[in-house]
């Protein structure tokens, strides 16, 4: 079985308008896409891919680096935003009926993240590539759930 994850936001880029603003926040919106593909059967047909999700965690970080030969390299973490973007309850996620297809069956989970409103823009400086930038991760913990009603981690 191949579990796979994606982040698709609603925009590749957040419009900051005007100076940056301690009282604004703006916003991240998407999806976290989970792919589920049942694995490949010598013998008989594919069997049903089944996972039980128990979380999603979504994280927005940002940092700034910087090098030079007078200072050397120096870096500062600007923000970490964590959202926990999981359903109350655990969720059966499966592919059944579609085993077969060899494509993957996927489900979203949908994301809405505040983003403080005093973060600077985005921005490389030299030739190196330090300077400003931002990045989105997501973590999702879930179990496999077996035919033989076993499941493991």
């Amino acid at each position: 079985m191949s579990v796979s994850i994606d982040i698709v936001p609603s925009a590749d880029s957040i419009d900051m308008i005007g100076e940056a603003d301690l009282s604004s926040n703006y916003s991240v919106s998407g999806h976290v896409s989970i792919a589920l593909t049942s694995p490949y059967a010598l013998y008989g047909p594919r069997r049903t891919a089944r996972i039980l999700l128990h979380s999603v965690t979504l994280t927005f970080e940002g940092q700034s680096e910087v090098l030079t030969p007078q200072t050397g390299y120096s870096a500062v973490r600007l923000c970490t935003e964590t959202r926990d973007i999981t359903p109350p309850e655990p969720v059966e996620m499966n592919n059944e009926g579609h085993e077969d297809s060899g494509k993957p069956c996927y489900w979203n989970v949908l994301f809405n993240m505040s983003i403080p409103g005093w973060l600077p823009p985005s921005a490389v400086y030299g030739v190196e590539g330090a300077g400003v930038r931002y990045t989105l991760f997501a973590e999702v913990k879930y179990t496999v759930v077996c035919d033989n009603n076993n499941s493991f981690s």
